[in-house]
């Protein structure tokens, strides 16, 4: 939306410009690339007043591209126009009601954000391995994260999860004028370079990665790792369960390392523990070369490490740090970093080089030499994640 007006802007010639205008809106008319708004805004993840500050702005994008196009609109631009403002209308009644009065009326519910994902991934089905078109999506997000939003999809081949990117009506302005689609395209192409990689296990594997802002993995019915941790859930207190996860994390951390790889952003919420241990949450691993600049200073702040933490070049030690806390925080059901405070605390000492591994916390003798290692000043950078892998092999 912003870059359409911004390249428009830069046209002094009115006929120029109207012809531009069309160009990019033929372009841009697409499910994917997220410049022309559609209307939808689901009151779940946005109030009234958010819903009427995002359509404020969606007004004048409409009302300068019209002022562009006249006087002979385009049937297109009409079209858009036109829909945008019936469901803008929707949007601003049912958001102005309760989640209770909502439910109460019948028939008329907002689709969330995949709500035309069959519809869209059939546009987009060059190169797919099956027929989208009969691809079923569960309009129920399965899962949700900063970046995306993940459904349970099925067909006659089987069941898969639609990792699908958010558009700009679900991300902040702040997000919009940091290249959010860009951003979103180079992690899809850093998972379609590394494909195979990511269709291995450990990983949920990447079934299909088209050249869009989505992907579809194997479905793995699983719970996320970080919510049982956040709901002591005694199922991780047993020994085997947490040697299953780390060597599961550790031997996908070596094998990317052997690759030239590192997973860049270390944490439970990546980890599905089902019938088997599976890595959800990957696309942000990529070449040890290729972090900075991308998402640099994206981390879990309960797993982070001096790199992410002092703006750093990311290393293969850095991504060992990151697991050396979620070892602590599995072993001992809390993390070493609990809080803004703690973590700012944390980042301090770490900038002065004046981290101590706290005493108080258990882990097994030779996993506790290896942690202790890394979370401490000065840190081991002979360190390997086959050593993580050796040692969760002699401790479990």
């Amino acid at each position: 939306m912003n870059y359409i007006l911004e390249e428009l802007e830069k046209i002094g010639d009115p006929q120029e410009r109207r012809r531009e205008a069309v160009r990019l809106l033929e372009i841009f008319d697409h499910p994917q690339r997220g410049e022309v708004p559609e209307g939808w805004y689901h009151p779940a993840g946005w109030d009234a007043v958010g819903i009427a500050g995002v359509q404020k702005e969606t007004d004048l994008f409409y009302q300068t591209l019209e002022s562009y196009l006249l006087p002979d609109l385009p049937a297109h631009f009409v079209r858009l126009r036109d829909a945008y403002v019936r469901r803008r209308d929707a949007v601003r009644r049912l958001a102005a009601l309760s989640p209770e009065e909502r439910r109460e009326l019948p028939g008329i519910e907002l689709p969330p954000f995949a709500g035309e994902a069959a519809y869209r991934l059939a546009r987009q089905a060059q190169g797919a391995p099956f027929d989208l078109e009969q691809l079923v999506i569960d309009p129920k997000p399965w899962g949700k994260g900063g970046f995306a939003e993940v459904y349970r999809a099925s067909s006659a081949e089987g069941e898969f999860a639609l990792k699908l990117f958010y558009g700009e009506d679900k991300i902040s302005y702040f997000q919009q004028n940091m290249g959010w689609r860009s951003k979103v395209m180079r992690i899809v192409d850093n998972v379609r370079a590394h494909d195979d990689v990511f269709s291995q296990e450990p990983f949920t594997k990447v079934r299909f990665a088209p050249d869009a802002g989505w992907y579809l993995m194997d479905f793995f019915d699983g719970r996320n790792v970080s919510e049982m941790l956040d709901g002591d859930d005694p199922a991780l207190a047993g020994r085997d369960t947490q040697g299953r996860l780390l060597f599961a994390y550790a031997s996908m951390l070596s094998a990317l390392h052997a690759r030239g790889m590192v997973f860049n952003d270390n944490n439970w919420g990546s980890v599905l523990l089902g019938d088997g241990v599976r890595i959800c949450d990957f696309d942000l691993a990529r070449d040890v070369d290729g972090v900075d600049g991308l998402f640099a200073d994206v981390h879990t702040p309960e797993s982070t490490c001096r790199e992410k933490m002092l703006s750093l070049p990311y290393t293969y030690t850095a991504d060992l740090e990151g697991f050396a806390h979620m070892v602590d925080h599995l072993v001992n059901g809390e993390p070493i970093v609990q809080s803004f405070d703690g973590y700012y605390a944390y980042k301090r000492a770490a900038a002065e080089g004046k981290r101590r591994y706290t005493r108080g916390r258990r882990i097994p003798k030779r996993l506790r030499g290896l942690v202790r290692s890394l979370l401490s000043d000065p840190r081991d950078e002979s360190l390997t994640a086959e050593d993580f892998v050796e040692a969760v092999r002699l401790d479990f």
